[in-house]
């Protein structure tokens, strides 16, 4: 079916010659393959951290979830100073889970981490 047959007559078609290069699937002169996502991470990079204190939860089914976490180095420091260590390395980092369907405040448990992550899948979780 020709483009004209689908109303596409004015359109060009990835891969089709502009009217300045009539070399097939390559528009100007640079001889590569126009494709719109190309680079797109390269031309529109994504920041490591935005800088901002925050936890998020993505239920991912009733019985996982996934956390991810985001730390000012500047809230890091206060807390530091408020538990009394002077340096990351001293302190015992901590994921504290709690069972909110039992009232009761000393129900939780704790996952080791380390400064290095920044999220965490929870599982064996009971919808």
């Amino acid at each position: 079916m020709k483009k004209e047959e689908l109303g596409l007559k004015d359109l060009q078609l990835e891969g089709s010659a502009t009217s300045g290069d009539r070399t097939s699937g390559t528009h100007g002169n640079s001889g590569h393959q126009d494709k719109p996502l190309q680079n797109l991470e390269n031309q529109y990079p994504l920041p490591k951290k935005y800088n901002v204190n925050k936890l998020m939860l993505q239920v991912k089914n009733p019985k996982w979830i996934h956390m991810y976490w985001e730390y000012t180095d500047e809230r890091l420091r206060n807390i530091l100073s408020q538990s009394n260590y002077n340096e990351i390395e001293e302190a015992p980092l901590i994921l504290r889970v709690y069972d909110l369907t039992i009232n009761d405040q000393d129900n939780y448990y704790d996952i080791d981490i380390t400064k290095d992550h920044d999220s965490w899948y929870l599982g064996g979780l009971t919808p």
